[in-house]
Parts: C-alpha cells; sequence; structure tokens
C-alpha cells in the first residue's frame, strides 16, 4: 500500500533509509487528490515508476472480473445543502467531508430504497459488500435489512468482533451481505462476493477504485 508513504510517519521511516536499503513501493492506486501529496509520492520513490499494469489490462487478462456498473437513481439532491464550509472542503480535499456524509446517512428515504433495491435483484447481486457513509450509516443499514429478512453485519474501526465478522462473511453462506466504514477498502480477500454497493458517494478516484476492486478480486 505504497500510497500511503506520504504520510509523517512514513516519510520519516523513509528518510531514514535513503542511501541505506533500496526502496521499492507497491500499490494498486497510485493518485493523490491533493497535488501537493502527489508529488510527495513521486518524490518518495525518486521519481522512478519500472511497472505499471492497467485495470484494463488485468481484466482481458482474466486475472480481475470484468464489472457490471449500475447507477440506480436515489433523486437525493445532496449538492442543495452544500454550505460554503462544505464547498471549501471539497475543494481542498477532492472528496465530501463528514458533514456531509452524515447529512447523507440520515436519509431515510435513500436508505429504505438501497434496502429495496437489493431485495428486487436479490438473486442477481449475492453476496454483496455496502459501503457506508460512517459508523451510523453502517449499523442502520444493516439493521434495515435484518428487519428485512437479509442476513447482514457490519464492521467499523472499534468493533470488537470485526475479525469473526469478516471471516463469516468470507467462508460462511451468512451473513449475506457485509456493511463498513472504509474498513475492507484495502487488504480483505472475499471471492465469493458478487457485488459492491456504494452507499458512500466519492470523489476520490483511489477510493472508488479501492471500493469496485473488492468485488473485481
Amino acid at each position: 500500500e505504497a500510497h500511503h508513504a506520504v504520510a509523517p510517519s512514513y516519510l520519516r521511516l523513509l528518510s531514514l533509509l535513503k542511501g541505506r536499503a533500496k526502496l521499492l513501493g507497491l500499490t494498486a492506486t497510485p493518485w493523490r487528490s491533493d497535488s501537493d501529496d502527489a508529488k510527495r509520492l513521486w518524490n518518495a520513490f525518486d521519481a522512478t515508476r519500472i511497472y505499471q499494469v492497467s485495470l484494463k489490462e488485468l481484466i482481458e487478462q482474466g486475472i480481475l472480473s470484468a464489472p457490471n456498473v449500475e447507477t440506480v437513481q436515489t433523486h437525493v439532491e445532496m449538492e442543495k445543502e452544500f454550505s460554503d464550509d462544505d464547498l471549501t472542503y471539497i475543494r481542498r480535499f477532492g472528496d465530501l467531508g463528514e458533514v456531509v456524509l452524515k447529512r447523507l446517512s440520515k436519509n431515510t428515504t435513500r436508505n429504505r430504497l438501497i434496502v429495496d433495491h437489493y431485495q428486487q435483484y436479490s438473486s442477481r447481486y449475492g453476496k454483496t459488500i455496502l459501503f457506508a457513509c460512517d459508523k451510523l450509516h453502517a449499523e442502520t443499514l444493516a439493521k434495515e435489512f435484518n428487519d428485512s429478512g437479509v442476513p447482514t453485519e457490519f464492521v467499523v474501526y472499534g468493533k470488537s468482533d470485526n475479525d469473526a465478522v469478516l471471516d463469516a462473511y468470507r467462508d460462511n453462506p451468512n451473513p449475506i451481505l457485509i456493511a463498513n466504514v472504509e474498513i475492507l477498502t484495502e487488504g480483505y480477500d472475499a471471492p465469493k462476493t458478487r457485488t459492491v454497493f456504494l452507499c458512500r458517494p466519492t470523489k476520490s478516484k483511489s477510493l472508488l477504485t479501492q471500493m469496485i476492486g473488492r468485488a473485481l478480486r
């Protein structure tokens, strides 16, 4: 996950290794939304790229699954509620801020639509990973799916049974769905996953690729 190399803790470590070891960084998402971060990432590896393969090539080689993308209209126009602070955050960080995501997570109509849409096409979607806006959203979606008869669990940072839930989703028929908040963007393989629900909107190319990548693998 070499795209984390621009974090201060990593930079301190890399500065100690400079000149003492050869540095090789590996990542599936080598992009940074912030141009300064992109420069720092490039400089951390001495601007040398020795190998690159695209998602398109990996799909054509059969290493990754070919995605079928569906857009579901929620008719929620959250942009109308953007404040000046919300817009400033988007311009600065290239993605939606916590305040915007929290408002979206509390939209009961949208949450109900997510559940109803899955149920309508459940035989096609199968085991599904849900990417939620925040902790409350993950809990809410899990509850609404369970109340509708679809076995669902959720994982969030600090939850004591995360490992058991992840193992159960990967290895067992149930839960059918698992909701999470950016825990499953990296380092988790569940080959039986058939579908990803992007319940959390994003403007970040890296985050989008990571979320979709859970099913492509």
